[in-house]
């Protein structure tokens, strides 16, 4: 700002004293600093000289808020987020690159309107290599500011609102962006206008589609390594304008008419936006007392009997209705009036002297508003007892013959009996399908296979069921026990059928070629575990699953690793658990039944993903606590009676024997692919890795 006042000190006439976006570059070095253009004079007058230059206005420096140079940690400014962070040479450097997000967060609450100045160099990465940093910051909402040194480079201004980022096509500079140069990033945020200056020339005017709201200031990486060199953040002054984003030119050729903002943003005009949003804020809170007041006038008047305050719950709806309307009117009135003192404010002066002009005439909307307020507060003045009930959604016409007047329609005070008679006929004993329909499903779950193979279809397209006696007799069991649920799962858990073995060692040979397919259920079919299950299994060995009852949705994209129950994981087609996703999870538009696979992606996830590294020490920990095994030869025996349920067998004891001495063979490489890349450690070390192998 020093130089560039200097070189405004020698234009040929004085300057604005308002500051511009063009006069806010930071200090640069010599080197680094762009050549300064001079300004050339104008063609002289012949009848007048040029003016004799005069020293502009210093303008207005606010002290600053954060003036960092990241000489050392400073733990009381700033939280550390995900990323490598580590400071190195009077630099904060942020190593950690791929398609994740690294952040550093500043504890000092910032002002509404702000200047920030940021100097980095990136220095790396891979594909989107994105530095810049987010403002409004909050787990819902932010807005960003960013450069990409990606192969198609860009300047781009984002936010988030509730939903997924936004990337306005208006918002987005085309750019080349340099690896291991400095970079000066300013940013200027006045309301919801955002100007951007890169390297002290002006890049990027937007306007933010969505409100501010309150939130932290964040320094962000993404898919990027950076250097971070100096950052300063001061409140924006008020003799700073700023660039409004250019009006989108009309389709066809319309008459001009005079903008209702004003191009630039100033104190007059930003005061002018709070007085409104603050009568935008008294009518949303009137129309909250309205709705409450309305719907209990509503609900006294139309229950049966009417209640005994209904009277004086209709007056106090109608004094809300009225209320509601006088708040609406005032907004109304203010926003012609705004509307109107642009108009005149973007009207041209005229060239030559005339006479005092008379005041201006007001727009019909000022004049209607005007009329619309005067109506409001007589009608507040007696507010009777009507007002107007709140409407419901309007349903599409169901035929020609429907009309509006149907519409409105009340529904009758006593039910017409319609849906409890369909419940009772689907119910019915006379009715075995629905009975059937539970038993199959029921059954599936425990043996593994249904007594109907196609678990949606009992019509006659589908093959009639194998043992359709069991089918009939479970079915009525279930009818004659009152539809209980819970006698039919112990019927079936305490059944013989329940407790054979699925092994095939010492079988005839007659056996199997009598029914290979298992279809009378004369042994037991080996069930997957679901994958809930599993995950929920490991959990718990651990000692660290979450029982607790109820509760909100866990979403799996920001906290895969919760420790709360499986089925509290919000399921979608877009939002997916990897490890569940792996174990063949529940198809979410197909509730029927699960699928089933044997894949070597499961073994991996068993033995090298996250959860179970992490956990399997804890599931040691808590053997040795609980069981004190005295030796390996214990510890790999209680492992298994633990995780399993099941001896080792003699194949794998002596191998978990082999693993836990460090003797590591290519057998045993094979068993416990994950040991190969572990160093020869004391065997009791190793005993987690047994624990995930198991």
């Amino acid at each position: 700002p020093i130089r560039a006042a200097a070189r405004l000190a020698h234009a040929p006439h004085p300057p604005s004293p308002r500051q511009t976006l063009a006069t806010a570059a930071p200090d640069e070095s010599p080197a680094e600093s762009p050549a300064a253009t001079p300004i050339p004079p104008p063609s002289p007058a012949p009848a007048k000289p040029a003016p004799a230059p005069s020293k502009p206005t210093a303008p207005t420096t606010a002290k600053p808020l954060v003036h960092e140079t990241f000489a050392a940690a400073n733990p009381t400014l700033w939280t550390l987020g995900p990323g490598d962070w580590k400071y190195d040479s009077g630099k904060l450097l942020q190593k950690q690159a791929g398609d994740t997000r690294a952040s550093l967060r500043l504890n000092q609450t910032l002002p509404a309107d702000f200047e920030a100045r940021v100097r980095f160099r990136i220095t790396g990465g891979n594909r989107f290599r994105s530095v810049g940093f987010t403002f409004d910051t909050a787990a819902d909402h932010e807005k960003l500011v960013y450069l990409s040194a990606a192969a198609a480079g860009k300047l781009q201004i984002a936010y988030k609102s509730g939903g997924p980022h936004r990337y306005p096509a208006d918002a987005a500079q085309p750019r080349t962006v340099p690896l291991n140069e400095p970079i000066d990033l300013a940013v200027f945020v006045r309301g919801r206008v955002v100007n951007v200056s890169i390297n002290g020339q002006p890049a990027l005017t937007h306007r933010l589609p969505i409100e501010r709201r309150a939130g932290h200031f964040e320094l962000i990486t993404f898919d990027a390594s950076a250097a971070f060199e100096s950052l300063t953040i001061s409140p924006l002054s008020d003799d700073l304008l700023l660039d409004e984003p250019a009006e989108p030119k009309p389709a066809t050729p319309v008459a001009a008419a005079a903008p209702a903002i004003p191009k630039k943003t100033t104190a007059s005009s930003a005061r002018a936006a709070v007085d409104l949003a603050e009568k935008t804020l008294r009518t949303a809170e009137a129309r909250v007392k309205m709705i409450n007041a309305t719907f209990a006038a509503d609900e006294a008047r139309h229950s049966q009997p009417p209640a005994t305050n209904a009277a004086a719950l209709a007056t106090a709806a109608a004094v809300a209705d009225k209320q509601h309307a006088l708040a609406r009117a005032e907004e109304e009135l203010l926003r012609a009036e705004q509307e109107f003192a642009g108009e005149l404010a973007a009207t041209p002066a005229p060239k030559t002297k005339t006479k005092a002009k008379a005041p201006a005439t007001p727009t019909k909307k000022v004049t209607d508003a005007r009329a619309a307020l005067d109506k409001a507060r007589a009608a507040l003045a007696s507010p009777g007892n009507t007002y107007t009930s709140l409407r419901t959604s309007r349903k599409a016409f169901e035929g020609p013959t429907e009309t509006d007047a149907m519409l409105p329609a009340v529904f009758p005070g006593t039910s017409t009996g319609r849906r409890t008679a369909l419940a009772d006929w689907i119910a019915d004993r006379q009715n075995p399908l629905t009975a059937r329909v539970a038993v199959n499903h029921l059954w599936a779950r425990h043996f593994g296979e249904p007594l109907v193979k196609d678990v949606t279809d009992f019509g006659r397209k589908n093959a009639p069921p194998q043992l359709p006696a069991l089918l009939d007799w479970l079915a009525v069991e279930f009818m004659e026990s009152g539809w209980s649920f819970k006698h039919l799962h112990r019927l079936m858990l305490n059944s013989s059928a329940y407790r054979l073995s699925g092994s095939l060692a010492g079988v005839a040979p007659a056996a199997r070629a009598a029914d290979p397919d298992n279809r009378y259920f004369w042994r037991r079919n080996p069930v997957r575990m679901e994958s809930q299950i599993v995950r929920d299994s490991i959990l718990a060995l651990a000692g660290t699953l979450d029982l607790t009852l109820g509760g909100p949705t866990v979403d799996p994209r920001k906290d895969e690793a919760s420790p709360r129950r499986s089925l509290y994981f919000t399921h979608s087609q877009e939002d997916i658990h990897r490890f569940l996703d792996q174990f063949d999870n529940a198809n979410p538009s197909d509730c029927y039944r699960r699928a089933e696979s044997i894949v070597p992606q499961q073994a991996l996830a068993l033995s090298n993903s996250k959860l179970v590294l992490t956990l399997a020490p804890k599931i040691v920990e808590r053997l040795e606590k609980t069981a004190a095994p005295t030796d390996d030869a214990h510890f790999i025996r209680l492992a298994y009676q633990t995780i399993l349920g099941l001896p080792p067998t003699p194949d794998e004891h002596p191998a978990a024997q082999n693993a836990l001495a460090a003797s590591f063979g290519p057998h045993y490489r094979y068993e416990l692919t994950y040991v190969e890349t572990i160093p020869r450690t004391p065997a009791g070390k190793l005993r987690p890795f047994i624990c995930a192998a198991v």
